[in-house]
């Protein structure tokens, strides 16, 4: 009887399996937090933030070069060009000022007076407006007048390295005598290089 009964046992419980555990709905096997992070992908988001910002400090460029204001003097003054060989009988060097005034400067040129703007490009080329002065040669009875158009490279705050293009013409009684000696006519062009630097 008791043989019966405990073979009775094990096949109750060979028909009824022990239950299984079950998920909860909102379980998804994930830690507590409920997020799967990959801090791989999170240190290679910072360290590319890194890489910008060492891009960033890069890329500042250096700050323009801007001519210092005020009385700069001219010199080494040297003859280049003189097709007409007024050289010959003219000092063509005095055709160049010895000084110059610059204001308003700044990044884009400067002034060399209330009409003469001269405008400094992104390689510190200069062009200039032309500047007309008048010289009386032969006792006065000519009269050079002659058109200088300053040209050159800001080399730095203190220092331009000036090209004057001059073009030269002729007026009066003395002219004629004058261009006898010439080896071309007027208008006759005259180039100087100079070296200028502030006081």
């Amino acid at each position: 009887m008791r043989h019966t009964m405990i073979l009775g046992l094990l096949a109750m419980t060979a028909c009824n399996p022990p239950p299984q555990t079950k998920l909860d709905g909102n379980d998804t096997g994930l830690d507590d937090t409920g997020s799967d992070v990959d801090t791989e992908d999170t240190n290679d988001t910072e360290d590319t933030n890194d890489t910008n910002e060492t891009q960033d400090t890069q890329d500042t460029e250096d700050p323009r070069i801007v001519a210092q204001e005020g009385t700069w003097n001219v010199t080494s003054v040297q003859l280049i060009e003189d097709s007409c060989g007024l050289g010959n009988y003219e000092d063509v060097t005095a055709f160049v000022p010895a000084q110059f005034q610059v204001s308003n400067s700044d990044e884009s040129g400067f002034n060399l007076d209330a009409q003469t703007r001269c405008d400094v490009d992104s390689a510190y080329q200069i062009e200039c407006d032309g500047q007309e002065i008048e010289q009386d040669v032969l006792g006065g009875s000519a009269t050079f007048v002659i058109t200088n158009t300053f040209q050159g490279e800001l080399e730095a705050t203190n220092d331009i390295a000036v090209d004057f293009n001059i073009s030269l013409i002729c007026e009066g009684l003395g002219c004629g005598l004058i261009e006898l000696g010439l080896t071309g006519g007027f208008p006759c062009p005259v180039v100087l290089y100079a070296n200028a630097t502030p006081q």
